[in-house]
């Protein structure tokens, strides 16, 4: 015997699959999954099967053929009234289609197909809920990475402006400061007194602009200098000795050192009574252990010796050759060397021929002492010249200096072993006393 309750069920099964084979989201890959030969006749035997002998008969006569022979027993809207029914337990009466044993065998096993064809719909919907869980994800994932590119487009879109911007203020800022650094010419002392003051603002501030404003002074201090009107005023010549001069003291003086020695013999050029006060200031500031900046300061005054004149020579010439003989006798070949070249200036030789008494006896000395005791041969040779030089420019001061110069070491020698001899005979008068006490002990 078999329930007509599970006639509905089988029924709405069956529909669902034929409504599922010609619904728009059919997928033939995945329906070849789960519908095969034995799903069909399943289906077949739990719903054809049974109702052969009552409705058989109507399938031939219907208008639309045997695909949709059900509709002739429920309707489509029909199908859902069944649904709640069974649900609602209706179809559990006792009206029930007597038949044979045999079939109540097949019905049976009908019962067992009807359960394995609604596990086969739930996998179904599982897998299209799964689908359109996998297509929202999807469809999240590109939302949120369309978001993330968006963001990232107008992040870059405002660098860019900023950028834009700050390249746009700099430019600005850069003509700006050359028109000011421009204004420094102006004869108002009130007016460059302002322009430091704002010049000086724009360098704390921007710090990427230092080394162009830097550039631009010395340019424009090389062009401010050339047209000091003469004679120079009293200002100008305060910013050589108050500003220039100290310069030379930096420690990165190597990086504006040439415009620096350029603006100090453009001021000698207009006034030649600045020599002493300048050199007397570069003689100041001499450096004592750097050689590289002492190489420098010899270039800048051989520079300033090119332009100086017979009368202001001889107001340093003293203390500038006691200095340059301190370099000539520097162990550092460099110094020494750069020294020495001043022999092969034509000026700076006629100067000290014109003042041989004078220079002569200051660099006799550290010369001869250098011809025996360094030990760079480039040097030596250099230094066997500068002496020939002097020889041929006044022999006879020459010669007196090498015969004082030798009996100067001979009395020098002479003292050196004066004061060995005490010191040996000290530690033998020390020796002596020992050895009386120990015997006076004994």
């Amino acid at each position: 015997m078999i329930r007509t309750s599970l006639m509905p069920l089988a029924m709405i099964v069956y529909e669902f699959f034929l409504r599922f084979l010609e619904s728009p989201d059919f997928q033939p890959s995945l329906a070849k999954k789960y519908i095969d030969q034995k799903f069909v006749l399943q289906v077949w035997r739990s719903v054809a099967c049974p109702l052969r002998g009552k409705v058989w008969k109507n399938v031939a006569s219907s208008p639309r053929g045997k695909i949709w022979w059900w509709e002739e027993i429920w309707p489509v809207p029909a199908w859902k009234q069944l649904l709640s029914m069974h649900h609602r337990g209706a179809f559990y009466t006792s009206e029930e289609t007597t038949i044979n044993s045999s079939s109540s065998h097949s019905g049976t096993s009908s019962s067992h197909d009807y359960a394995a064809a609604s596990i086969d719909i739930m996998i179904i919907i599982i897998i299209k809920i799964i689908v359109i869980i996998i297509i929202t994800i999807t469809i999240t994932i590109t939302i949120t990475i369309t978001i993330t590119i968006t963001i990232t487009i107008t992040i870059t879109i405002t660098i860019t402006i900023t950028i834009t911007i700050t390249i746009t203020i700099t430019i600005t800022i850069v003509i700006a400061t050359i028109a000011l650094l421009e204004l420094f010419d102006s004869e108002d002392p009130r007016e460059r007194d302002f322009l430091k003051t704002v010049l000086h603002r724009i360098y704390g501030k921007f710090l990427g602009l230092r080394a162009f404003i830097r550039k631009q002074i010395n340019n424009i201090f090389l062009s401010i200098i050339n047209g000091f009107a003469l004679p120079l005023k009293a200002e100008h010549k305060q910013f050589l000795t108050k500003v220039l001069i100290p310069l030379h003291k930096s420690r990165t003086l190597s990086l504006y050192h040439a415009q620096l020695a350029y603006c100090v013999v453009q001021f000698l050029e207009k006034d030649s009574t600045l020599t002493e006060p300048v050199v007397l200031g570069l003689l100041k500031f001499w450096p004592k252990t750097c050689s590289q900046k002492e190489v420098m300061f010899l270039g800048e005054m051989e520079e300033i010796l090119d332009v100086i004149e017979p009368p202001q020579f001889q107001k340093i010439m003293e203390p500038l050759f006691k200095q340059i003989s301190m370099c000539v006798s520097s162990p550092h070949f460099q110094v020494a060397e750069r020294a020495l070249y001043y022999w092969n200036n034509e000026y700076i030789m006629s100067l000290i021929e014109e003042n041989s008494n004078v220079i002569l006896p200051i660099m006799f000395p550290a010369l001869y002492r250098i011809s025996k005791e360094h030990w760079n041969q480039t040097i030596v040779a250099l230094v066997y010249n500068v002496l020939k030089t002097f020889m041929e420019m006044n022999s006879k001061l020459f010669d007196e200096l090498t015969s004082n110069y030798k009996a100067e070491q001979q009395k020098r020698k002479k003292k050196e072993r004066d004061h060995d001899d005490l010191w040996r005979r000290l530690d033998t008068l020390e020796v002596n006393n020992k050895s009386k006490v120990g015997g006076s002990k004994s």
